[in-house]
């Protein structure tokens, strides 16, 4: 299950090619030094809908129907308030800043999910570009914890096909011997 997402500036291309999970690892690593790459606080209630489909008939009428993904949705809640900023300043609303700045910036996406045992996905289409997807931010309060209202900030994405359909982990974390730069990410 995801525990934060992945974001990176839109002209930041992530590494490809045959590279050993430890190689990959140190290019990430580097990345988000270089602030191309950013994660997003740890995040809580993630779910995706089932696939929104449709059935086609792409061949003769002798053969069965092709059903197709045509979008699905990922939710997740930010429960993390904070007035300190990266570099530990205090920076009032800095949760929201975050969210704010990062997060609907045109010059970055979500690019990806991180799960709690240390993999990295990328939202990628069959075709092996990111998937295109509409991102629905706001704000929440829930009363649930001792009768005291809690601030959430709500995440919304519907994409355009299903990226998550049978993708394979982009680099695992564990298995690099990275844990001890990019445990972050999931610890």
């Amino acid at each position: 299950m995801p525990v934060r997402f992945l974001i990176a500036n839109c002209d930041f291309d992530f590494p490809a090619g045959d590279y050993d999970d430890e190689a990959l690892a140190e290019l990430i690593e580097d990345a988000i030094t270089a602030g191309d790459i950013s994660a997003t606080p740890e995040l809580a209630d993630v779910a995706w809908s089932d696939p929104n489909t449709t059935t086609k008939n792409y061949k003769a009428r002798c053969r069965p129907a092709s059903t197709i993904a045509t979008s699905r949705v990922l939710t997740a809640k930010d429960f993390t308030a904070t007035d300190k900023n990266a570099a530990g300043t205090s920076s009032p609303y800095e949760d929201r800043l975050f969210w704010q700045n990062k997060l609907q910036a045109k010059s970055t996406a979500i690019r990806g999910f991180i799960t709690c045992d240390g993999k990295i996905y990328l939202f990628l289409n069959k075709n092996g570009t990111f998937a295109s997807y509409s991102a629905h931010f706001f704000t929440g309060y829930d009363t649930e914890v001792d009768g005291k209202n809690v601030e959430f900030k709500n995440l919304s994405l519907t994409f355009s096909g299903d990226p998550v359909n049978y993708t394979l982990p982009y680099l695992d974390i564990v298995a690099a011997n990275s844990v001890d730069t990019l445990g972050w990410l999931f610890q």
